[in-house]
């Protein structure tokens, strides 16, 4: 997820704050992309190249991603009453916290 998306919306006299990836969908789910058809041949190719592409980007990313931390403090103008994937601290305020995986297989 590169962009985050943010929507505010008023209901019932509350507001509601949606925070969504750009490239999420709905449900929250990335898009299905349709793949071109291709032969069994070309899938293998296509397979081996990826593969020495992951190895050659794997312990980058180990070293990299092993260090990743993302720490966010959400501050609302009014009480909160309900957060979902985001921790309630006090009545306004929400914290998120992101510690990334340090093993790849």
């Amino acid at each position: 997820m590169d962009i985050l998306r943010v929507s505010v919306r008023e209901e019932n006299g509350k507001y509601i704050l949606d925070l969504k990836g750009q490239n999420q969908g709905k449900n929250g789910k990335q898009p299905a992309e349709k793949s071109p058809q291709m032969t069994e041949k070309e899938i293998q190719d296509k397979t081996l190249e990826k593969k020495a592409e992951y190895q050659q980007m794997k312990t980058m990313l180990t070293a990299f991603l092993s260090e990743v931390k993302v720490d966010k403090e959400v501050v609302l103008p009014g009480e909160i009453e309900q957060a979902t994937n985001m921790k309630r601290v006090g009545k306004t305020r929400c914290d998120c916290h992101f510690r990334a995986v340090s093993s790849f297989p």
